[in-house]
């Protein structure tokens, strides 16, 4: 008799499929077979006159086989759309393996079987397990061990999943373990432990006693927790654990029943997973759970090229990409809180009625334009984002007054009423509560008292929820409150000269009680090194107009030909209730204009030649070199940016529409960085 096996080819996936008792195509007979793979994987059948076998199919589907076979070794493709069931050899007649081909489920598109073990005769890897007629179910063989006191259970099941083997599980109860070690997991990340379980009475309580360990040098082992259910029944569950394995050459797994488990559960179809290091993957969340509107960290490889993420059922767009493709941030949009599985309670009839679904429990799927797409193994948790007003600060301002609402989930704010006049203008601002190490965003708005409104109720709308906010207390418009605003000494500043801007508080009517503000300094382009402030407080005393000073001072940081830039000074949050912040833009913030600075160093761009007229300008380099994805940015005389470019080449056409007279081209290569002076004639 010749015996044949299955082996994976190497560029694929390390899977070993045995035939136990050998295929023989002269004697026309095929002995017992376990066989498990993804869909689209390309294995290897090893044996002897391979030229006689003409087609494969598992489950009816015809399998590709690779040419360029021989008499010793063949490569065949598992179908894309494959599903487990019969495998058949056609060659000189047709043999049809007992035992069936096992189509397991892909998570993502690159992510790849290292280790599938059906418990059946000939197992994956090498070795032999549950020989139902040997009183010791274990045949350790090199490089994949079996040892421990768990036994053969013969019998077929009722399969709970759809890659389910049949026909021979390990039992174990209490005090009895199945370990495997040997596994080589090198050269993979996020890697993944995975089992079917059933009870092997109908019902078997587990109830947190079945463990499952790992160890990366077969002596110190780590639990997965949680890994294993309540209970087991009497049909197959597949699980996926949730821990990350790690990529080493002896990865060993015990799955072991704590001495008191009384029950006895079947394990089947253990596998192990990964994705071959820098492959696009999902390996976690940041944080695991998240109110709706707010933004989760997707963490993983090669999250690239992509084009919307979903979780369940729901899309957005609403992500952004890394530059290494280690991190994609989404925001979850609005209903995630109701994907999930559903669930089904028991009413007074005892009747299993719907009653909605899981909280916000779902895998998360990225969509890519190439190179596959790419799902989560683990469920990120939604959590609901209903909108609540907490406080109003003041709840007594004059029109103009500046108000402030805390309270939670006032994210993505739509709309803002006091009474039944809208505020069309509104501010979020988010800080970080918490304790360290557990901190997390917060927000509260900021809005200023329109005219015309009167006494009432506050409602805030968000985009999260259609639940709407209302305030527990009315605010009160009290018209002799006084008013407060920033003014500076100056509204141009010049970093060259590094000017000096006093800014000073004031207010409509004396204090009735100390106050201070803190200034926010803020802007385009703006930096740290571009300014100095003297103090971010101030101070109105009790019954004076006037605050303290404080100096900003404008720092020449060494920048050669910047857009002008604009520093904007606005007062933040209020510390007393002696005065508010007034509304107009001159008064609750104000700015300060940094003309453009040109460095004479740059001026100079012998390089370079420009043809400009008729508001056209042509942009050519003088020795005929290439610019490569440079940067043009086109300023008037003043140092005002007025168009931006992105081109390629060595003569290029600049769609200037420019009018008669003096202008700057600032071009920015990789290492370079030239300017040139021309006249629009």
């Amino acid at each position: 008799m010749k015996k044949f096996f299955l082996r994976t080819k190497v560029l694929f996936v390390a899977l070993i499929l045995c035939f136990f008792g050998g295929l023989n195509l002269q004697a026309q007979t095929i002995g017992e077979f376990n066989a498990g793979a993804f869909p689209s994987d390309t294995l290897s059948l090893a044996g002897e006159d391979l030229s006689k076998v003409t087609a494969i199919t598992i489950n009816s589907l015809d399998c590709s086989i690779v040419p360029g076979g021989t008499d010793e070794m063949i490569y065949f493709v598992v179908p894309a759309d494959a599903s487990t069931g019969p495998i058949v050899f056609v060659g000189e007649t047709t043999f049809t393996a007992e035992q069936p081909f096992s189509v397991l489920g892909r998570i993502s598109d690159a992510e790849q079987m290292i280790f599938f073990e059906p418990m059946e005769n000939s197992p994956f890897g090498g070795g032999q397990v549950g020989q139902v007629a040997s009183a010791y179910p274990f045949d350790n063989q090199a490089p994949i061990s079996f040892t421990g006191t768990a036994t053969g259970n013969w019998g077929w099941q009722g399969g709970g999943h759809p890659s389910y083997s049949g026909r021979m599980a390990m039992s174990i109860t209490g005090g009895q373990e199945l370990v495997i070690s040997g596994i080589n997991t090198t050269g993979y990340e996020n890697i993944r432990f995975a089992y079917a379980i059933a009870g092997a009475n109908g019902w078997d309580v587990v109830d947190g006693r079945l463990k499952i360990a790992y160890s990366a040098n077969g002596s110190d082992f780590v639990n997965i927790n949680p890994s294993t259910p309540w209970g087991a029944g009497g049909w197959y569950s597949f699980i996926r654990t949730s821990a990350q394995l790690p990529a080493t050459e002896n990865l060993t797994i015990k799955i072991y029943a704590e001495g008191d488990m009384t029950g006895t559960v079947n394990i089947d179809d253990v596998q192990i997973t990964g994705y071959p290091e820098g492959s696009a993957n999902i390996a976690g969340f940041a944080p695991a759970q998240q109110v709706v509107g707010k933004q989760v960290v997707i963490q993983g490889s090669a999250l690239t090229d992509v084009t919307n993420v979903e979780f369940g059922k729901l899309s957005t767009t609403d992500f952004e990409m890394s530059a290494n493709g280690k991190t994609l941030t989404f925001t979850l949009p609005k209903g995630a809180e109701h994907e999930g599985d559903s669930v089904k309670v028991k009413n007074d009839n005892d009747e299993w009625e719907w009653a909605g679904y899981m909280t916000g429990e779902a895998n998360v799927k990225v969509i890519r334009s190439k190179g596959g797409n790419v799902s989560s193994v683990d469920k990120l948790k939604a959590l609901p984002a209903v909108p609540t007003i907490e406080a109003l600060s003041p709840t007594q301002a004059p029109v103009g007054g500046a108000v402030y609402i805390t309270g939670m989930n006032l994210h993505k704010t739509t709309k803002v009423m006091l009474g039944d006049v809208e505020i069309t203008e509104f501010m979020e601002h988010t800080y970080k509560i918490g304790e360290e190490g557990n901190m997390r965003d917060t927000t509260f708005l900021e809005f200023y008292v329109p005219e015309g409104a009167a006494q009432g109720m506050v409602k805030v709308a968000t985009d999260n929820n259609d639940d709407v906010a209302e305030s527990s207390d009315q605010l009160e418009i009290d018209m002799e409150f006084p008013a407060v605003s920033i003014t500076v000494s100056a509204e141009e500043g010049n970093e060259q000269e590094e000017t000096e801007i006093d800014v000073i508080l004031e207010a409509t009517e004396n204090a009735i009680d100390e106050t201070s503000f803190t200034i926010v300094v803020s802007g385009e382009g703006i930096n740290d090194d571009d300014y100095d402030l003297s103090a971010d407080e101030l101070t109105i005393a009790k019954g004076e107009k006037m605050s303290d000073t404080a100096v900003l001072k404008i720092l020449n940081d060494g920048d050669d030909l910047e857009e002008e830039e604009v520093l904007i000074m606005t007062l933040g949050m209020r510390i007393g209730s002696g005065a508010v912040i007034t509304k107009d833009g001159r008064q609750a913030s104000v700015t300060i204009t940094l003309p453009l600075s040109i460095g004479t160093e740059e001026v100079l761009a012998d390089d370079l030649a420009v043809i400009a007229k008729d508001g056209q300008v042509t942009l050519f380099t003088k020795d005929g070199r290439v610019l490569n994805n440079a940067q043009v940015g086109l300023y008037d005389a003043s140092g005002r940016l007025k168009s931006v470019h992105t081109v390629n080449g060595s003569e290029v056409s600049l769609p200037a529409n420019a009018q008669v007279g003096v202008y700057f081209l600032r071009v920015v290569e990789a290492n370079k960085v030239s300017v040139k002076r021309f006249l629009m004639q």
